[in-house]
């Protein structure tokens, strides 16, 4: 996607580029992510009917139907469900000058660049000598083995909330100062892999609920939540009442959603497994 806006924006015609896209992918509006107070309302509001999409959802394909209506998930084609999650981020801007290129080729990947054809795992298109090619391959966020973040000297480095790596490379700074055993740290610390397929985007939010629900039973981590510049949801909702029963209230309230959320989305692949 970046490389096509990159020609786009310097003038290149649409109709002078082929995109090979082994797989569609759904994609993040940046405008219901993105950190800062011009954006709180959007982001809010995202929230909101994300966890009415889950809550309503009756399987896999309604749930993304749902989200894909509501504005929470984009797809280039309207005609395709796709099959990929990558925290792939547009504005609605990006998303509208994607959407100007026709020339998609769903042939899955390239296996063979002769003169004169294209070869892919599902066919061969026509080619020309003077064609310009641009590797876009590399998987800048491979999925790894998930393996404890604290384990005596060694510290693994994993994302702790989906997609935001320099959030959670700070999170994990500040558990590592404020916190003496590996048992405790690594339970804040909970590893949530990088998303690839579809899916995976119940498994990551799921695993995103289930370290905030932990995080929401530290006074500590939820004061440092409140003050970090890198957490993009900091001042999203209401303060947290200060009378301690009322607060306790308030957080068991945010646990309660949490739980049922995780317990939809963990039905709903229980379901696409079977």
């Amino acid at each position: 996607m970046d490389a096509c806006l990159w020609l786009l924006r310097h003038g290149i015609d649409p109709a002078d580029l082929t995109w090979i896209m082994p797989r569609d992918s759904w994609l993040l509006d940046r405008a219901i992510i993105q950190p800062g107070p011009a954006f709180a309302e959007s982001v809010v509001a995202g929230f909101v009917a994300q966890n009415k999409a889950i809550a309503e959802a009756t399987s896999i394909d309604d749930l993304f139907s749902r989200l894909n209506a509501a504005g929470r998930l984009l797809r280039l084609d309207d005609d395709i469900r796709p099959t990929m999650y990558r925290c792939a981020t547009v504005s609605r801007l990006e998303f509208d000058q994607l959407r100007r290129l026709k020339n998609i080729v769903r042939l899955g990947r390239v296996q063979r660049i002769e003169g004169r054809a294209l070869t892919l795992d599902g066919g061969t298109i026509a080619t020309t000598p003077d064609t310009v090619y641009i590797d876009c391959s590399a998987d800048g966020l491979a999925q790894r083995p998930v393996t404890p973040v604290f384990d005596g000297q060694t510290m693994t480095l994993q994302t702790v909330r989906t997609c935001q790596q320099v959030f959670s490379a700070a999170f994990i700074a500040h558990v590592e100062a404020s916190y003496d055993d590996d048992a405790t740290k690594n339970t804040f610390c909970t590893p949530v892999p990088h998303p690839d397929t579809d899916l995976d985007w119940l498994r990551t939010t799921a695993a995103n609920n289930r370290n905030q629900m932990r995080w929401s039973e530290d006074d500590g981590l939820l004061a440092w939540l409140a003050a970090a510049r890198l957490n993009g949801f900091r001042g999203r909702s209401a303060p947290l009442p200060a009378d301690t029963a009322a607060r306790a209230q308030a957080l068991e309230a945010i646990r309660v959603n949490l739980r049922a959320m995780i317990a939809k989305l963990d039905d709903l692949l229980a379901r696409a497994a079977g």
